[in-house]
């Protein structure tokens, strides 16, 4: 059944799902469906169930790059969390996949150029949202992160890392690295940095409106997010998405229809 967001956007919706449609995997499109009311969950997750490997991690999801098997496993992790999938064996496998990689500092490395604060932050911002992630791991990323959020300044991945862990996690530089994070993506988003349709992931990443230190109204960016699609239906590729146009569009769909208005 579709929501009252999906019939708000059908217009945006349906030409995003032509754009899907015409360039996507089957998964993209049960993605699409699910997103705008029209799927279930349960299908989606036994679709990305076929892919995950013995181990618990994943390879690359249909039509996208490789990014080795931290990253790919965290793209799927991100997929089931979207659908609302949190208890499940496949979950429980990927986090325990992740947390035999985390290093011995508490940090992750995905590929041998890695974007070490991004890779640490994302992965621990993801595994922080599962019931299966042992306090101790959480508890040697959260030192690891604390240590360095504040030395560099970060690109989106680290931010949007940062602010799903830190909103997630109860650490003791919790309140002061959320506040600086949120205060970082408002002042990235104002300068024209960070699209709205990355700043918009960031929340939906954190299952937020709002963070400590951003005073973003959500649905500023579900109007900017609305002007960012292209006549072809699909939204341009981003840091959120990879430069992927396809996870781009699925993202923004999300948006629409998860960000209050």
């Amino acid at each position: 059944m579709r929501s009252p967001l999906a019939q708000r956007f059908a217009g945006p919706l349906e030409r995003a799902r032509s754009f899907v449609n015409a360039g996507g995997s089957d998964l993209d499109a049960l993605r699409l469906a699910l997103w705008s009311g029209e799927g279930e969950s349960a299908v989606l997750r036994e679709a990305l169930e076929k892919l995950q490997r013995p181990d618990g991690s994943f390879p690359a999801l249909p039509e996208r790059a490789d990014a080795g098997p931290v990253l790919n496993t965290l793209a799927a992790l991100h997929v089931l969390f979207d659908a609302r999938v949190r208890r499940a064996e496949s979950v429980e496998r990927a986090v325990g996949f992740l947390t035999d990689r985390q290093a011995e500092d508490g940090s992750w490395c995905g590929a041998p150029a890695d974007d070490l604060l991004a890779t640490t932050a994302l992965v621990a911002g993801a595994l922080a949202r599962s019931v299966y992630t042992r306090p101790d791991v959480l508890a040697a990323a959260g030192d690891w992160l604390a240590r360095r959020y504040d030395r560099e300044r970060p690109g989106w991945g680290a931010l949007a890392g940062l602010c799903a862990f830190f909103s997630s996690v109860d650490h003791e530089a919790g309140d002061t690295a959320l506040q600086w994070s949120g205060r970082a993506l408002e002042r990235g988003y104002r300068a024209g940095e960070f699209t709205s349709l990355e700043t918009a992931r960031v929340l939906l990443l954190c299952d937020a409106v709002g963070l400590p230190g951003a005073g973003i109204d959500p649905g500023e960016l579900v109007q900017g997010v609305l002007g960012q699609q292209a006549e072809d239906g699909g939204w341009p590729g981003c840091a959120a998405a990879g430069g992927d146009r396809i996870e781009a569009t699925l993202d923004a769909a999300l948006a629409l229809l998860r960000l209050p208005s």
